[in-house]
């Protein structure tokens, strides 16, 4: 029997997360008053049709041209024309149509954060305010800039604004680090994994490269990159902290995840720790990680789960191994069940008490601890 992927199965959860969403909102009322935005949007989607109307005339009277040997200065002209228009026209796509480039340097945990649920809604009630931007490669629309905005439509099936640039590989490395410079939720470590990437695949040589390229100094470029040194597993569950919290959306209480993350400054420190140390000290820290030692994951400082990763790769301490379950009560999280070597607590949630909660708990109790 195939070991099930884990990263399959979080992706299966957050795309049936975020259609619930979609589906939610796409049943309120059709009689609501349009706001001022979606007839703003109603107003622009009749200057794209403007401009689609002219566009499919100019190629008409090209086609026509070139069948009549027109004089060339002619065509020229109308072509010419032509490219203008497609250039500053803002298309109508399909989210579907729009391929993610392979330089995205985004995590697609995002699709369960609070923030991207908030963006649907705004996306439902008010109507896409900025155009994603593409490319055309291949004969095909490539994303740019914009996940966000583009996933947004994709769940909530209705059609994406976008404008088309052309752009070669290292043009549309800068209009993706142009757009993270107003990005709040970008990470460091995405940063660190986009940077490496362009390295990596020969965009561009080297950090001091590089630098040019964003504007920025070769030493800034160089600790970004230095992040690389952490393993993946060690950045993604000891230096990100995920909690589930409950946000509102469309009058429901659903659960999405309040996520944190190491600062840049402790991060770059730990990387040039682990730095010094050899395959084996990494690899007791890597072994440590995947059996979620409660050393580690006791606490939720970050730098004490730092100091912990060194003390393990350097000392001789066992690993304590900690396992998580949960009890849910009408789809939401109701209690926590851990288990480690110091025993076997539960944590019952805000809004729920034990009495309600017993029989489920001891179900459970009996089912998943009753036979080892």
């Amino acid at each position: 029997m195939a070991k099930p992927d884990p990263k399959a199965a979080r992706q299966e959860k957050m795309d049936q997360e975020a259609k619930r969403l979609a589906e939610s909102l796409k049943r309120r009322s059709p009689n609501r008053r349009p706001s001022s935005q979606e007839v703003g949007s109603v107003f622009q989607a009749s200057i794209v049709a403007s401009r689609e109307a002219e566009q499919n005339r100019l190629k008409s009277e090209i086609q026509t041209l070139e069948s009549t040997s027109a004089d060339s200065e002619v065509v020229t002209y109308y072509k010419e024309q032509l490219e203008k228009l497609e250039k500053n026209a803002i298309l109508t796509l399909n989210p579907n149509d729009v391929s993610v480039t392979s330089f995205a340097n985004r995590d697609t945990e995002f699709l369960l954060t609070s923030s991207f649920h908030e963006l649907m809604e705004s996306l439902y009630e008010h109507g896409q305010g900025i155009p994603i931007t593409v490319r055309k490669k291949d004969g095909k629309f490539e994303l740019i800039a914009g996940r966000r905005r583009l996933e947004a439509c994709r769940f909530l099936e209705i059609d994406v604004q976008a404008i088309c640039v052309e752009a070669t590989d290292k043009k549309l490395l800068e209009f993706q680090e142009i757009e993270n410079l107003s990005r709040q939720d970008i990470t460091i470590f995405e940063r660190s994994n986009s940077y490496f990437k362009m390295i990596d695949e020969g965009y561009v040589k080297n950090a001091t490269e590089l630098g040019r390229l964003f504007n920025k100094s070769r030493s800034e470029i160089s600790q970004i990159l230095k992040l690389q040194v952490i393993p993946e597993v060690v950045r993604k569950k000891v230096l990100t902290i995920r909690k589930p919290v409950t946000f509102v959306i469309n009058g429901e209480d659903k659960e999405v995840l309040d996520i944190s993350y190491a600062p840049f400054r402790q991060s770059y420190n730990f990387a040039l720790a682990l730095e010094n140390l050899n395959a084996e000290s990494l690899s007791r820290i890597v072994n440590a990680v995947n059996n979620d030692s409660i050393e580690i994951f006791g606490t939720d400082s970050f730098s004490k789960r730092m100091s912990k990763c060194i003390e393990i790769a350097t000392g001789d301490k066992p690993v304590q191994k900690t396992t998580n379950k949960t009890i849910k009560s009408d789809g939401s999280v109701a209690a926590r069940i851990v288990q480690n070597s110091n025993g076997l607590s539960i944590k019952i949630n805000k809004g729920y008490t034990t009495d309600e909660l017993r029989e489920k708990i001891e179900a459970f109790l009996r089912k998943e601890f009753s036979e080892e």
